[in-house]
């Protein structure tokens, strides 16, 4: 995965797991831009604005590894 950097939210045309991610943050007030590059999110808030929620809805894209959510079986 390379260098992705978003100044809004992707359009529903793009459905890459990055996309999502960033459609994801962009629903929250205040976020300007977002950066992926692998693993490593940056994301530029508005001043004044309110990050709290960012962390739990990037941890909530872990659908699998949440207590209680069974994974699929693909056989």
């Amino acid at each position: 995965m390379g260098h992705e950097r978003y100044g809004g939210a992707p359009g529903p045309e793009m459905d890459r797991p990055c996309d999502e991610l960033a459609r994801r943050l962009f629903a929250h007030h205040g976020v300007e831009y977002v950066h992926v590059n692998s693993n490593v999110i940056t994301v530029t808030m508005a001043f004044g604005t309110d990050d709290s929620a960012l962390g739990e809805t990037i941890e909530h894209l872990f659908t699998y590894y949440r207590p209680g959510v069974e994974v699929p079986s693909f056989e």
